[in-house]
Order: structure tokens, then C-alpha cells, then sequence
């Protein structure tokens, strides 16, 4: 068969298992790398018996159980043989520039985030990253949007703000000081 004639088929079922696998793979190898990292702080902690490293590990834990789960959906649905890329039918290259673009300012954005936190503080930039996360998932629910906002954000402000008195950075600009510092405060009296 000529090149041209096999363009048209389809992957046979093992090749389509192949690209799930190896996402799974870099991001136990990212997950690998963070853990790793972790053994530069790794120290005791008097009041946490867990040290230093006890949350990023949870985290740590917690995303390769993510991406494990992400895997085994992804091919139960490619053994069931549900198509894969299932969206508007604008062409399939422009599709795939539109959908790569997605992926990458979806993967991008945590990165603003993390520039952004130390300057407007982490109780600021959190709703705002929760926001614009969803949106680029695409989700456009107003409803939707409000509480997955407002439940994520309140069980962060619960957790790390009211249990675990853990400093998030609060920002360095005087306005979102001052709004990060009320937000921790309403959160842990209540005033």
C-alpha cells in the first residue's frame, strides 16, 4: 500500500493506547521530579508530624492517583471505542491548532499563577485562577462557575486558613495586602 492509502485508516486499537501512556508517563516522571525535589526541605517539624514535606508529598500522591485515573478512563473509553477528538467540525487541522493552543495555555496558566501570587497574595489570585481555569476548560455556566469558585476557594480557606494556620503569601501591593489580610481574618474570627 501506497502512503496515500494508508492516511485514511484509521489506528488500529494498540496504537491509540499508545498516546495515553505516554502522557501518563511524563506526568508520574513530573510527579518523580517534584518528589524528589522535596528532599531539599525535608525537616522535622515540632508541631506537624508530618515535616516540611508532608503537603507537597500529599500533593505529590495526589496527582499521580490523578493521572492514573486519567489513564485508566482514557482507555476503558478507547476499548469501548469512543472516537477521541469529539468537538465542532471546523476541519480537523484547525481543530487541532485550536485544541493545541487550549492545552497549552490550560498548562501555561498555573505558571501565571505562581507570578502572580507573591505580588496580589494568594486570596486574590486563587478565585481569579479558579475563574480563568474554568473558563479555559470551558466551562460558561454562570452557576457553574460561581460554585465550583466558591467551594474550591472556601475549602482551601478552611483547610490551609482556619486548621492549619498555613502563611500563604499575601501579596506585596498595599491595596491586596490589605484584602488578603481581611479575608484571613474574617476566615479565622469571623470578624
Amino acid at each position: 500500500m501506497t502512503k496515500s492509502a494508508l492516511a485514511g485508516v484509521p489506528p488500529t486499537d494498540a496504537t491509540r493506547y499508545i498516546r495515553p501512556v505516554l502522557e501518563w508517563l511524563f506526568w508520574i516522571a513530573l510527579v518523580a521530579l517534584y518528589a524528589q525535589q522535596t528532599s531539599f526541605f525535608d525537616e522535622t517539624l515540632q508541631n506537624y508530624r508530618l515535616g516540611a514535606t508532608g503537603w507537597p508529598r500529599g500533593l505529590c500522591i495526589a496527582a499521580a492517583i490523578g493521572a492514573t485515573g486519567q489513564l485508566i478512563t482514557r482507555l476503558l473509553a478507547i476499548h469501548r471505542g469512543a472516537p477521541e477528538g469529539v468537538g465542532p467540525s471546523d476541519g480537523p487541522a484547525q481543530r487541532n491548532w485550536l485544541q493545541m493552543a487550549q492545552n497549552l495555555a490550560i498548562f501555561g496558566f498555573p505558571f501565571c499563577f505562581l507570578y502572580a501570587a507573591p505580588s496580589i497574595g494568594f486570596y486574590v489570585a486563587a478565585p481569579l485562577f479558579i475563574l480563568g481555569l474554568l473558563l479555559l476548560l470551558g466551562v460558561r455556566k454562570p452557576l457553574t462557575i460561581a460554585l465550583v469558585v466558591a467551594i474550591v476557594f472556601g475549602l482551601f480557606l478552611v483547610v490551609f486558613t482556619r486548621f492549619f494556620y498555613v502563611a500563604l503569601p499575601v501579596g506585596s501591593m498595599p491595596f491586596f495586602y490589605d484584602v488578603n489580610v481581611a479575608v484571613i481574618e474574617f476566615t479565622r474570627y469571623g470578624k
